[in-house]
């Protein structure tokens, strides 16, 4: 069913998180951003925009637990990416990078 195969889909997300604060965690003064993480509306194909937009806004948490600053992504995705980066402000005190690429069509 779509909601037991949506669980997985968090489980997994929430492990992949898990696994990258574990190693951040273990090598101090290694890691030295999260990233890199965001959108990009001109890969739908590879992952629905409203996948991309949800787990956008899991990455922050991770930012905010290792209290590093963010390498950032976009990509024909501007009011989406603004709005979800304003609501997570508080969440990145240390600030970050974004690249931005024009659209590919």
């Amino acid at each position: 069913s779509s909601t037991s195969s949506e669980s997985c889909s968090e489980a997994r997300a929430a492990a992949h998180l898990k696994a990258l604060q574990v190693i951040a965690e273990q090598a101090p003064g290694k890691v030295v951003a999260v990233g890199e993480f965001g959108l990009d509306y001109d890969r739908v194909q590879f992952c629905p925009v409203e996948t991309q937009k949800k787990y956008f806004e899991y990455q922050f948490a991770l930012a905010e637990t290792l209290s590093l600053p963010l390498f950032l992504h976009m990509r024909a995705a501007c009011a989406d990416f603004v709005d979800i980066v304003r609501r997570n402000r508080h969440r990145f005190p240390r600030g970050g990078v974004v690249h931005c690429l024009p659209s590919i069509q």
